[in-house]
């Protein structure tokens, strides 16, 4: 499988990727909290949802 600091950095990314779209989509989608390093994720828009996996398999894929 990948090595610990490849799947940091595409997680980080990942990261950066998914405060991007919370902004483009308003804070109305969801609340992002950071604790400890570790993201958490309260959603209330499936669609958003949905972009952030797109998101995901983009990331993947690149």
């Amino acid at each position: 499988m990948s090595s610990p600091r490849s799947m940091s950095t595409r997680s980080s990314g990942l990261m950066k990727k998914m405060n991007d779209l919370r902004k483009l989509s308003g804070a109305r989608c969801g609340l992002f909290i950071e604790k400890d390093g570790i993201m958490r994720r309260f959603l209330s828009d499936v669609d958003f949802m949905e972009r952030i996996h797109q998101a995901t398999v983009y990331e993947h894929n690149s």
